[in-house]
């Protein structure tokens, strides 16, 4: 039983940084936007992009890999998804044109 409990907490920080990622993914890109634009030179519509392409793939592919996280399991899909979160924030960190940012920022949602 004790087993069961610590299980389901473990389940729930875990559950909670990944949700926590997602909201200061969202907070940290807003906060640098004047730093990208001085850095990377983009226009206000990439900016744009850089700002809504998350959110956008992440909306759209929501309810499909939450119906292939109950086929192959909640957990291998959850740490799969952190795993490319994590990747293609080193790839949106390092990108050297403005393109680039959006294709990371892409690849993040």
């Amino acid at each position: 039983m004790a087993d069961l409990a610590r299980r389901r907490w473990f389940g729930l920080v875990f559950i909670s940084l990944a949700v926590a990622l997602i909201i200061v993914d969202s907070t940290i890109v807003n906060v640098a936007i004047p730093s990208i634009v001085d850095e990377l030179g983009i226009t206000s519509t990439q900016v744009q992009w850089v700002q809504e392409a998350y959110t956008l793939v992440f909306a759209s592919l929501l309810l499909m890999f939450g119906s292939l996280a109950d086929r192959f399991g909640r957990r291998r899909m959850l740490l799969i998804g952190v795993v490319i979160f994590a990747l293609s924030s080193l790839v949106a960190a390092l990108s050297p044109s403005g393109d680039a940012l959006i294709a990371a920022r892409l690849l993040q949602g």
